[in-house]
């Protein structure tokens, strides 16, 4: 139904690790176990479930992150809370600048504890995203087919370099992901 490229790597101007995450939203339970099924086939782990969201990662390995490391977060229509932060981020680089600050001070003591790292910015990203929810328009969802056309072309890739997503040059560096 939709997909958007949400996360540090989607918000110009700011220091971001080399993982892109991408937000799909499915048209319903059923659709989010299949693509969930689909994506473990291609590599992917599923890191965790629940009847309406699925997230699963690539890239992670014993010596750390690989070339290209993706986040896969599964949900049904209307759980897009991050594109509201991610927004908002993009609408305020004084904002985005105090999120990157924040992320640098958490680097070193979380290095080893993805779930720590996480846990250590809710408070600032709850806070963000509900002032962002209370100054924006609902969202509605955009088609794939228009938010990411490449994908509709078998075989065509659209990547940036490793560099680009360190130093997040570009709006979307983004990889093709399998169809389902």
């Amino acid at each position: 139904r939709a997909i958007a490229h949400i996360g540090s790597t989607a918000i110009p101007g700011i220091w971001a690790k080399p993982i892109i995450d991408i937000l799909i939203e499915v048209a319903d339970a059923a659709t989010l176990q299949n693509a969930a099924n689909i994506l473990v086939a291609h590599g992917y782990l599923q890191m965790s479930a629940s009847d309406t969201r699925i997230s699963l990662n690539k890239g992670y390995t014993p010596e750390g992150f690989a070339e290209r490391v993706f986040h896969i977060h599964l949900r049904l229509p209307g759980d897009h809370d991050e594109y509201y932060f991610r927004d908002y981020l993009r609408e305020h680089p004084a904002i985005a600048k105090q999120y990157e600050a924040l992320k640098l001070s958490l680097w070193k003591p979380y290095e080893h504890d993805r779930d720590g790292y996480t846990n250590a910015k809710g408070d600032f990203i709850r806070a963000i995203t509900a002032r962002a929810k209370k100054n924006a328009p609902p969202l509605r969802s955009v088609s794939i087919k228009k938010r990411m056309p490449f994908l509709w072309k078998p075989g065509r890739v659209c990547k940036k370099s490793r560099s680009d997503l360190i130093q997040n040059n570009v709006n979307s560096p983004w990889y093709v992901i399998p169809y389902f």
